[in-house]
């Protein structure tokens, strides 16, 4: 029997197969089957099959699909006599033509259906019904005992999706990313097929993002859903529609910012724990889709910010040639700190500026827009380099607590004259910049004092001249301070690599140095930099 002892040492699994074989040679039927139903959906599955292919196993049913459960009252007998496997999924084009199901109950409840098949018409005879009744009731204990370990196993499996979803989506910033992470996440596992809908600025919701499990129902599926009112699915008479459909809110801090809907065609709708995992992974979705908005919206405002304190547009002084690269730290959000600008003084005389405040967001923000306007007003009504950055000294003193310390290099460049030009420099508390000329590279101007720590400060201008083919270079330490590891790139790597670019444009040799930069670690670099590179060109050369 079932129970003998030679049984004991079996899995479950093997336990029920071996039934379900022993059903099929005592009830003299020539194929039996056993299902399961799902503790945490509403499906039945193929366990075991005996007379059947066994590519059977593991399939899904509905529960209410022939051959599964009595539509009436599972708890009840159901037969299918003659023309069986026209009408039931397990037995389509096997030649069977009778069927019994007889549910498998534990305490009153269906956990299971264990069916038997015949070539002959008419249906099974009582001794064999008997014999189908007996070992369904002797598996009932095996029977639940898969069926909750099936249902262990399964929750298991929609804990790890929710767990997985939860970390994948709160990796990304990028929303339209985030979006693409979610169809990722929900498809197959939980829909065949999924759609977002954002909220506009007017409430009204607006398609986002579509993905389906066969890319070929992609283009139809998307002109579907941007055809009907998301308010108003399921939609009647579009068959790419047709199926159980799940909207479900995505809510943010407490507001709903759209909708994410699940579509699951020839499946049964999402219920019990199931329809949890699939909201739980929505809450994760609109908290992550949010905060990428918020994040978007932020570096935006950030970037836009920056730009007001940066010129416009590269002016182009007669006889000179200049080149520029502004790079922000990685995938900030606020203005940086580094700022350059160049701009005419009315007289032939060219006034240049590379800088960098102390920290980053609004309060470095207002520091640099002090600087360069400061430095503007001062130097277009004539006040001498040095001068002028005295007097930023105290203007950044009296902003109190607001101010922020502030180092740069800023330089007056009289008009080209046969090939030459002089200089009027002062570098405070910066990196000194480079002059490269003949083949050689080195750093000009005195340190000085940084601006906004003392209040007593002096300063003094350099005075150099530069010729054709020089190349003076200023940059901030984002470019300087580039480390891999314990090495830094410093001066002597930047000085290398100016010697090695003096010929080219100089907006050539800007963005080498910015590549340099980029190339010395991989990753993001922390730190954004200012690069500002000016020539004056040999006589075969094209100025500006």
């Amino acid at each position: 029997g079932l129970r003998d002892d030679a049984l004991a040492p079996l899995g479950v699994d093997d336990y029920l197969a071996l039934a379900v074989e022993r059903c099929r040679d005592r009830a003299g039927v020539d194929a039996t089957y056993l299902l399961l139903v799902r503790d945490v959906d509403t499906d039945l599955e193929v366990v075991a099959v005996s007379g059947l292919d066994a590519g059977l196993r593991g399939r899904r049913l509905e529960r209410d699909a022939p051959g599964t459960l009595n539509r009436a009252n599972p708890l009840l007998p159901v037969g299918e006599n003659d023309r069986a496997d026209d009408t039931v999924p397990l037995l389509a084009g096997s030649g069977l033509r009778s069927l019994l199901v007889v549910p498998v109950l534990v305490e009153g409840r269906a956990v299971g259906a264990l069916g038997a098949a015949t070539e002959r018409t008419g249906g099974l005879d009582d001794n064999q019904a008997g014999v189908l009744h007996r070992i369904a009731g002797s598996l009932a204990v095996a029977t639940d005992r898969a069926r909750l370990r099936a249902a262990e196993l399964e929750r298991r499996r929609w804990l790890r999706l929710v767990d997985e979803a939860g970390v994948l989506l709160a990796g990304s910033l990028d929303q339209r990313m985030t979006m693409a992470l979610t169809g990722q996440v929900v498809v197959p596992q939980l829909a065949a097929w999924c759609a977002i809908h954002l909220r506009d600025e007017r409430g009204h919701p607006v398609l986002q993002h579509v993905w389906h499990q066969d890319e070929r129902q992609l283009d139809p599926l998307r002109v579907a859903l941007e055809a009907t009112d998301p308010d108003r699915l399921p939609a009647d008479g579009d068959d790419v529609l047709r199926g159980p459909l799940h909207r479900i809110p995505l809510i943010a801090r407490g507001r709903e910012i759209g909708t994410l809907t699940l579509g699951r065609p020839g499946r049964a709708p999402l219920a019990g724990e199931v329809l949890d995992v699939a909201e739980s992974v929505a809450r994760r979705a609109a908290l992550a889709i949010d905060n990428a908005r918020a994040h978007g919206e932020l570096k935006a405002v950030g970037e836009a910010l920056q730009r007001s304190l940066l010129p416009p547009s590269l002016p182009a002084p007669p006889g000179l040639d200049v080149g520029v690269v502004y790079e922000p730290a990685g995938e900030s959000t606020t203005a940086g700190g580094d700022f350059y600008d160049l701009f005419a003084l009315g007289d032939g005389r060219w006034c240049w500026v590379v800088g960098d405040v102390c920290g980053t967001g609004a309060e470095a923000a207002a520091v640099t827009g002090l600087a360069r306007h400061t430095i503007r007003a001062l130097v277009q009504a004539g006040f001498p380099v040095a001068a002028t950055l005295e007097r930023l000294n105290r203007a950044i003193l009296e902003e109190g607590e607001r101010g922020r310390f502030l180092t740069l290099v800023c330089g007056v460049v009289d008009p080209v004259r046969h090939g030459r030009a002089a200089l009027q420099l002062v570098v405070a508390g910066h990196p000194p910049p480079f002059l490269v000329r003949d083949g050689q590279a080195r750093q000009v101007g005195r340190p000085q004092s940084l601006l906004g720590v003392e209040d007593r400060v002096t300063y003094t201008e350099d005075r150099l001249e530069i010729a054709r083919g020089d190349l003076l270079v200023a940059v901030t330490d984002g470019v300087l301070e580039r480390r891999a590891g314990i090495r830094m790139l410093g001066e002597d790597g930047l000085a290398d690599e100016l010697v090695a670019t003096a010929a080219l444009p100089a907006q050539h040799v800007a963005d080498r140095v910015r590549r340099l930069v980029l190339d010395f670690v991989s990753g993001p670099h922390s730190d954004d930099m200012a690069v500002l590179a000016l020539r004056v060109p040999t006589t075969d050369e094209p100025p500006g």
